[in-house]
């Protein structure tokens, strides 16, 4: 009996010792996939990011996904779409092209300040997998924009306005501007570390001494008081233009000045990418509207400023003229948006009305507002209280601005 009882208990250890454990059921396998862009280190300087990539669940072909920056949800729309490239690496995901596995977002770079972030993408599958598919650094680096509006005299503001910008360290990336707008910003982008109001003083000397130099040729010095060397700046030359007398540009000479103060450049070699416009003309009507980026800097700056408050010439055989009246060409909010896309655009605005841009900019807008209406054409001088004048309102309401812009 003993015997037989222990027989039986080893048989049933036996049998005990073949049987395989219970296993645990499998877990799904997480989704899976890739962020393409921002790569890991990008640099972002315009007004937007693309945030691109992918993701693929092989039992779900749906799984969600979830965007996050600096640790806070992406409040964008995530759409979904094909990517066959993709599928066809991955031939044995059946539903990789129906599930639309791509994932494409637009992010404005206005709410994000300078310097390193983190964009994490996680997916989440039907059976509560979650996987964090990508966690890359990228650096924003705001280009910032400087649009001068046109101005005639007022725009004389636009060297106050530049220097206070420059006193806080603000240095834009490219610069837009048309008529006063066109000549101020280019003498600054042309020699951004010179002081400004010099190099503008500069240019009327150049002028002045042009002058006096096709004076001699005509044997015509005797004739100066009738206007030889006036034209917008008889003040400075010493009282040969009564007070209160400002006439006119001889404009062919001032391009000739605009010419040499900047050294014969070429607006595409100048240290900051510059960008003026001007309306053509065409025999008896209106030719194309050029956004001028390469050629002789001077001849563009001549022509976006070409209009008869500041030149003295036959308006009628003109080739180019101001684009002043066209109410967006005032201030090119639109103009620097499309030609630079930039982050970030500053407007200097002296025509006493905001700027005009389309639905479509994408560019952070911020416009400063110069209350230059006091400004008076003696100002054109370069020297004296009315040319001090328009400086001061510049630069004091550039520095009142700054202190509550919020720029990041």
């Amino acid at each position: 009996m003993w015997r037989r009882q222990c027989i039986v208990l080893v048989v049933l250890l036996a049998v005990s010792a073949c049987e395989s454990p219970t296993s645990a059921p499998p877990q799904p396998a997480p989704p899976f996939g890739s962020l393409d862009a921002p790569t890991p280190e990008a640099t972002v300087t315009g007004p937007t990011i693309e945030i691109r990539g992918w993701v693929l669940d092989a039992a779900d072909p749906a799984p969600s996904v979830a965007l996050s920056v600096d640790g806070k949800p992406l409040e964008a729309t995530i759409r979904r779409v094909q990517r066959k490239e993709v599928c066809a690496a991955r031939p044995n995901v059946v539903h990789c092209l129906t599930a639309k596995p791509g994932i494409d977002v637009i992010l404005t770079t206005g709410r994000l300040a300078d310097g390193r972030h983190t964009i994490n993408l996680d997916a989440k599958n039907s059976a509560g997998s979650v996987a964090r598919i990508a966690a890359h650094q990228f650096v924003v680096k705001k280009k910032t924009c400087l649009v001068l509006s046109v101005g005639e005299a007022r725009g004389l503001a636009h060297i106050g306005a530049i220097e206070a910008l420059k006193e806080s360290d603000i240095r834009p990336d490219c610069v837009v501007g048309n008529s006063m707008g066109s000549i101020i910003g280019a003498l600054y982008a042309s020699a951004p570390d010179t002081d400004l109001k010099m190099r503008y003083q500069r240019l009327l000397a150049t002028y002045k001494q042009m002058s006096l130099e096709e004076a001699k040729r005509r044997g015509a010095v005797g004739a100066l008081i009738g206007g030889l060397l006036t034209g917008g700046i008889g003040m400075v030359l010493g009282g040969v233009a009564g007070a209160g007398t400002i006439e006119r540009l001889e404009r062919t000479r001032f391009t000739a000045a605009l010419d040499t103060v900047f050294e014969q450049a070429m607006i595409e070699d100048v240290p900051v990418p510059f960008a003026t416009s001007y309306q053509t003309i065409e025999g008896s009507g209106m030719g194309p509207y050029i956004t001028a980026r390469k050629g002789r800097l001077a001849d563009a700056v001549s022509c976006s400023a070409n209009n008869v408050a500041l030149f003295r010439q036959d308006i009628l055989k003109a080739k180019c003229l101001d684009p002043g009246t066209d109410r967006p060409a005032r201030t090119p909010v639109d103009e620097a948006c499309k030609t630079f896309q930039p982050a970030r655009i500053i407007a200097v605005n002296v025509t006493g009305e905001p700027s005009f841009s389309s639905a479509q900019m994408n560019c952070d807008l911020k416009e400063l507002i110069v209350p230059a209406a006091n400004v008076t054409m003696e100002a054109m001088a370069g020297e004296g209280p009315e040319f001090e004048s328009a400086y001061k309102v510049g630069y004091d309401t550039t520095k009142r601005w700054l202190s509550t812009a919020g720029l990041r």
